[in-house]
């Protein structure tokens, strides 16, 4: 899958990497980098039919992590400008962590299925 792209499956500056270029090691576990993994999702998003979800994704792990405006810069000049504009919808509208009280949301509970003590990723 190294060197393929994402989405379409067309050329494009962003391509699937090398997992053993891009791996992160936690805990004896080897996983795709944030920066890699959210460029793979917004490319696809992006350019692939059927994989809005990608971008629902991302803004997900916008949210759930507080990933900052600052983030874009560690992404490809591709995927960055989609990642700047989820990031600015979020602030407009949708709390991020550490962020509950701004739309009067009490905290742990779930802002995208409105049930106490459940994650977006349940």
């Amino acid at each position: 899958m190294a060197g393929q792209y994402p989405g379409d499956g067309k050329p494009k500056p962003v391509a699937f990497p090398d997992p053993a270029t891009i791996a992160v090691d936690i805990s004896g576990v080897r996983y795709v980098g944030l920066p890699a993994l959210i460029e793979l999702k917004l490319a696809s998003g992006m350019t692939g039919k059927g994989r809005r979800k990608d971008i629902g994704d991302v803004q997900e792990l916008i949210r759930t992590l507080g990933l900052g405006e600052d983030f874009a810069q560690k992404l490809n000049p591709y995927v960055r400008g989609l990642y700047i504009e989820l990031w600015r919808e979020l602030q407009n509208g949708w709390p991020v962590a550490g962020k509950a009280a701004k739309r009067n949301v009490p905290a742990g509970r779930d802002r995208s299925r409105g049930r106490p003590g459940h994650s977006a990723f349940d």
